[in-house]
């Protein structure tokens, strides 16, 4: 029962992302022996470990997602003080105050080298956040492996059931083995497909996070 619990959140977490096969019928898993049972119920501790994962990943995400929103913010402001800049230098032009256009010529120049550590950073946490992005899938896809391992275990004990029924269950009845493993097939080509794309983003990362340090930013913990 415990592992058809697992199976039941897991689904419910899935929901949505992909088509799984028809839940196999707990009645066709009464006769599995001790060595099935602790298969299933491994599987199972792997379901919520697997789990685990993914809403740690998930957290970071959303930290992640607020980092950008307030460095945009933050780029905005000083765009925004840049135009201030500008205008009090047409003013300070014309009233000859070569004192405050010396002093505003170094806030010119704060303002730019702000706006250019800024504007490397903001590509850097976007790269970093389709990197997080990437690893979420993963996890994802690890969690659609899990569940699709554990009906196919599930699957296996369910066909021998009904094999040794066979007055019960015509050929045509019986639950088809290989849907199901086909499925566990399709799920870590996903997953092989998704780990590329996570290596992928992880270059991007290093490549942002390169020309970020290049303007001299140092990233705040």
């Amino acid at each position: 029962m415990k592992h058809h619990i697992i199976f039941l959140i897991a689904l419910v977490l899935l929901s949505g992302c992909i088509t799984l096969p028809k839940p196999v019928d707990e009645v066709y898993l009464t006769e599995k022996t001790e060595q099935e049972n602790a298969k299933l119920e491994k599987i199972g501790q792997e379901i919520i470990s697997t789990k685990k994962d993914k809403d740690k990943i998930e957290k970071e995400l959303e930290i992640f997602k607020q980092r950008i929103e307030v460095t945009t913010k933050e780029i905005s402001e000083l765009e925004a003080a840049k135009e201030l800049l500008l205008e009090k230098e047409k003013l300070y032009s014309m009233t000859d105050d070569n004192d405050k256009i010396v002093e505003l010529q170094k806030k010119k120049k704060e303002n730019r080298t702000g706006l250019t550590q800024l504007k490397a950073y903001l590509n850097y946490l976007n790269a970093k956040n389709d990197e997080k992005t990437a690893l979420f899938n993963i996890e994802k896809n690890r969690l659609a492996v899990k569940v699709a391992e554990l009906d196919h275990e599930k699957a296996l004990i369910a066909r021998a059931y009904q094999e040794k029924r066979s007055e019960e269950f015509e050929e045509d009845d019986r639950i088809d083995v290989a849907e199901y493993k086909k499925f566990l097939e399709d799920q870590k080509v996903k997953l092989d497909e998704n780990i590329k794309k996570h290596e992928k983003a992880v270059k991007e990362t290093e490549k942002m996070k390169a020309e970020m340090e290049k303007t001299g930013y140092k990233e705040s913990k």
